[in-house]
């Protein structure tokens, strides 16, 4: 937003320096013009046209002026508009510093505050459950080892049952 007041200053700058370049060079041309009319008029005609110079010349002051004043005018509100976001930015960022240090000290206290009380830790419960993971795939490869030794176990048995009864 800012690049574009600026370039809207800018613009306006130049179509008023524009402007008063063009009109200085009519007032010069006019001049000119009126010097050699007052050679021919005379005295009273050349007096008439100095005058009317000066008017001419207060008011292109005014307008230039003007025009300066409110490219200025233009300029430090831009400014103050900058200083102002910057301003707020930076409360932003410092007020979210502040955030974060009060959560950091929030959960140090609720963990010494867990530890004391004897509440496991996520890191905790995570060692549990690979120990009990380690239990469960010795159990595993314990149960599929015993497996064919109880089927030739059971067949065993069968076998001596047949005989024992016949």
């Amino acid at each position: 937003m800012s690049d574009n007041t600026e370039t809207l200053i800018n613009d306006d700058i130049q179509d008023a320096a524009s402007d008063v370049a063009g009109q200085f060079e009519r007032v010069f041309l006019a001049g000119l013009g009126a010097f050699a009319e007052a050679q021919k008029a005379g005295v009273q005609t050349f007096e008439s046209l100095v005058e009317q110079g000066e008017s001419f010349r207060s008011d292109i002051s005014s307008r230039t002026g003007e025009a300066i004043s409110s490219a200025q005018d233009a300029v430090r509100g831009v400014a103050h508009d900058a200083q102002s976001g910057a301003t707020g930015l930076l409360e932003q960022v410092r007020e979210r510093s502040r955030v974060d240090e009060l959560q950091k000290v929030f959960d140090t206290r609720i963990l010494s505050s867990l530890e004391r009380i004897g509440v496991p830790t996520k890191a905790d419960i995570e060692a549990v459950n690979q120990r009990i993971d380690h239990v469960i795939s010795l159990l595993e490869s314990n149960s599929a080892a015993e497996q064919p030794k109880a089927t030739q176990g059971g067949r065993k048995k069968r076998s001596a049952r047949k005989s024992g009864t016949a």
